[in-house]
Protein backbone atom coordinates (compact mmCIF):
# COMPACT_ATOMS: atom_id res chain seq x y z
CA UNK A 1 0.00 0.00 0.00
CA UNK A 2 1.29 3.64 -0.97
CA UNK A 3 1.32 6.52 1.79
CA UNK A 4 -0.74 9.16 0.32
CA UNK A 5 1.29 12.62 0.26
CA UNK A 6 0.85 15.24 2.72
CA UNK A 7 -0.60 18.52 1.76
CA UNK A 8 2.23 20.23 2.09
CA UNK A 9 3.69 17.63 -0.33
CA UNK A 10 1.63 18.21 -2.98
CA UNK A 11 2.67 21.82 -3.79
CA UNK A 12 6.24 20.43 -4.31
CA UNK A 13 7.01 20.89 -7.90
CA UNK A 14 4.30 23.29 -8.29
CA UNK A 15 4.86 26.55 -10.18
CA UNK A 16 3.41 29.83 -8.43
CA UNK A 17 2.41 32.44 -10.82
CA UNK A 18 5.33 31.52 -12.84
CA UNK A 19 7.25 33.04 -10.64
CA UNK A 20 7.89 30.66 -7.53
CA UNK A 21 8.80 27.32 -7.80
CA UNK A 22 7.70 25.32 -4.59
CA UNK A 23 11.24 22.93 -3.59
CA UNK A 24 10.62 21.56 -0.31
CA UNK A 25 8.97 22.09 2.91
CA UNK A 26 10.59 23.81 5.78
CA UNK A 27 7.60 24.38 8.14
CA UNK A 28 3.87 24.35 9.84
CA UNK A 29 2.14 27.00 11.53
CA UNK A 30 -1.11 28.04 12.75
CA UNK A 31 -2.42 29.62 9.02
CA UNK A 32 -0.49 27.61 6.99
CA UNK A 33 2.78 26.16 5.86
CA UNK A 34 6.09 27.36 4.65
CA UNK A 35 8.48 26.56 1.53
CA UNK A 36 11.63 27.23 0.10
CA UNK A 37 10.91 28.10 -3.64
CA UNK A 38 13.17 29.15 -6.55
CA UNK A 39 12.31 32.77 -7.99
CA UNK A 40 12.56 31.90 -11.34
CA UNK A 41 12.87 35.54 -12.77
CA UNK A 42 15.71 36.81 -10.41
CA UNK A 43 17.38 33.03 -9.32
CA UNK A 44 17.54 32.96 -6.23
CA UNK A 45 15.50 30.88 -3.38
CA UNK A 46 12.78 33.20 -1.50
CA UNK A 47 10.63 31.82 1.65
CA UNK A 48 6.90 31.12 0.26
CA UNK A 49 4.25 30.65 3.30
CA UNK A 50 1.17 29.37 1.73
CA UNK A 51 -2.41 29.98 3.59
CA UNK A 52 -4.21 26.35 4.34
CA UNK A 53 -6.98 25.38 1.61
CA UNK A 54 -9.56 25.88 4.31
CA UNK A 55 -8.59 29.32 5.79
CA UNK A 56 -8.32 30.35 1.92
CA UNK A 57 -12.38 29.84 2.66
CA UNK A 58 -12.58 31.81 5.60
CA UNK A 59 -13.28 35.47 4.92
CA UNK A 60 -11.61 36.61 8.33
CA UNK A 61 -8.71 34.15 7.87
CA UNK A 62 -7.60 35.37 4.06
CA UNK A 63 -8.13 39.06 5.61
CA UNK A 64 -5.92 38.51 8.72
CA UNK A 65 -2.75 36.57 6.18
CA UNK A 66 -3.22 39.90 3.92
CA UNK A 67 -2.91 42.09 6.86
CA UNK A 68 0.49 40.46 8.26
CA UNK A 69 1.22 40.76 4.59
CA UNK A 70 0.73 44.33 4.50
CA UNK A 71 2.38 44.76 7.60
CA UNK A 72 5.45 43.09 7.13
CA UNK A 73 5.93 44.34 3.97
CA UNK A 74 6.40 47.74 5.53
CA UNK A 75 9.31 46.50 8.35
CA UNK A 76 12.59 47.81 7.24
CA UNK A 77 14.93 46.58 9.88
CA UNK A 78 18.22 44.24 9.95
CA UNK A 79 16.73 41.34 11.87
CA UNK A 80 13.44 41.30 9.91
CA UNK A 81 13.04 39.00 6.64
CA UNK A 82 11.85 41.63 3.79
CA UNK A 83 8.59 40.74 2.40
CA UNK A 84 8.83 39.99 -1.60
CA UNK A 85 5.25 39.72 -3.18
CA UNK A 86 1.90 38.34 -2.02
CA UNK A 87 -0.78 36.90 -4.38
CA UNK A 88 -3.70 34.37 -4.96
CA UNK A 89 -2.83 32.02 -8.04
CA UNK A 90 -6.07 31.41 -10.04
CA UNK A 91 -6.83 27.80 -8.48
CA UNK A 92 -7.10 29.46 -4.60
CA UNK A 93 -3.83 29.57 -3.60
CA UNK A 94 -2.89 32.60 -1.50
CA UNK A 95 0.42 32.86 -0.62
CA UNK A 96 3.32 35.46 0.62
CA UNK A 97 6.46 35.72 -0.15
CA UNK A 98 9.45 36.65 2.03
CA UNK A 99 13.19 36.47 1.96
CA UNK A 100 14.56 33.48 2.48
CA UNK A 101 17.64 33.22 5.31
CA UNK A 102 19.41 30.12 5.34
CA UNK A 103 20.65 28.98 8.75
CA UNK A 104 18.68 28.37 12.05
CA UNK A 105 15.41 29.69 13.44
CA UNK A 106 15.09 32.74 15.64
CA UNK A 107 13.83 30.33 18.55
CA UNK A 108 16.46 27.74 18.03
CA UNK A 109 19.29 30.74 17.94
CA UNK A 110 17.96 32.19 21.02
CA UNK A 111 17.83 28.47 22.63
CA UNK A 112 21.16 28.14 22.00
CA UNK A 113 22.66 31.56 22.91
CA UNK A 114 20.49 32.46 25.85
CA UNK A 115 20.08 35.74 24.10
CA UNK A 116 17.16 37.84 23.15
CA UNK A 117 18.65 40.90 22.15
CA UNK A 118 17.89 40.37 18.42
CA UNK A 119 14.43 39.51 18.77
CA UNK A 120 13.20 42.37 20.48
CA UNK A 121 15.76 44.71 18.42
CA UNK A 122 13.33 43.86 15.63
CA UNK A 123 9.99 44.15 17.96
CA UNK A 124 10.97 47.02 19.43
CA UNK A 125 11.65 48.86 16.01
CA UNK A 126 8.29 46.78 14.88
CA UNK A 127 6.29 47.87 18.05
CA UNK A 128 7.54 51.74 17.64
CA UNK A 129 6.04 52.13 13.48
CA UNK A 130 2.57 53.45 13.15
Amino acid sequence: MSKKPSTSDLLIGMILDDKYKIERHIGRGGMGSVYIAHHTKFNKQVAVKVLSRDMTEDPTCYERFKREADASARIKHPNAVSVIDFGQTSDDIVYLVMEYVDGLTLRKLLEREKCWYWGCASGKHCSSRP
